[in-house]
């Protein structure tokens, strides 16, 4: 008895760093800053929590945050999910990022090649598993998902933590995600074709 109720104070607890919907960012967002016409652009990423509490409430935590969209899509109807960008993990040193592990990019179909087995573990840090629920929730919500994992995993080199802070450790986790411009830029890239 005392192992479930610990463990669904834990589930409380994630869910409670979950606060982008009801009683959160989103209200007071649209309360104290936001016009209708704003674009709301939200993402989750695994670095924020490691644990199967966690990961536990994070499929709760986007349901709610389409729950609210529903109910504030009438004078609010710009809300975008980012997909979560590739992990590329830093060498030994740091370095540098170092490939992600796991899927390679085939640029001439814009798909995922999968790399032998990958366990859950592997899937999570990789991105797999929030990406795969964003998927399956915000779209039954009329939320776009903006597919930006699979542009990502190429990019280990396009991490710009170490120029920005020299000196510092590198930053392998944020800053490879696309923007407009690099995603403008990848897709004239791929317009043009497979490399010789």
């Amino acid at each position: 008895m005392f192992a479930s109720t610990a463990a669904a104070a834990a589930a409380a607890a994630a869910t409670a760093r979950f606060k982008v919907a009801s009683g959160g960012v989103m209200p007071l967002l649209r309360a104290k800053f936001a016009q209708p016409q704003n674009i709301f652009y939200v993402s989750y990423g695994s670095w924020h929590g490691k644990s199967p509490a966690y990961w536990a409430a994070l499929r709760p935590a986007m349901e709610g945050l389409a729950a609210d969209y529903r109910a504030s899509k009438s004078r609010f109807p710009h809300v975008l999910f980012r997909e979560q960008p590739a992990y590329h993990k830093a060498d030994a040193a740091k370095q540098f990022c170092t490939p992600a592990k796991g899927p390679t990019y085939q640029a001439s179909s814009g798909q995922l090649q999968a790399q032998g087995t990958v366990d859950r573990q592997q899937q999570w840090i990789l991105g797999g598993t929030t990406n795969q629920m964003a998927n399956e929730v915000f779209p039954k919500a009329g939320i776009p998902v903006i597919a930006a994992y699979n542009m990502t995993v190429p990019l280990h080199d396009a991490h710009v933590g170490k120029v920005l802070t020299p000196g510092n450790d590198i930053d392998c986790i944020h800053y490879c995600h696309p923007g407009v411009p690099e995603a403008w830029i990848w897709t004239k890239r791929c317009a043009q074709g497979p490399r010789a």
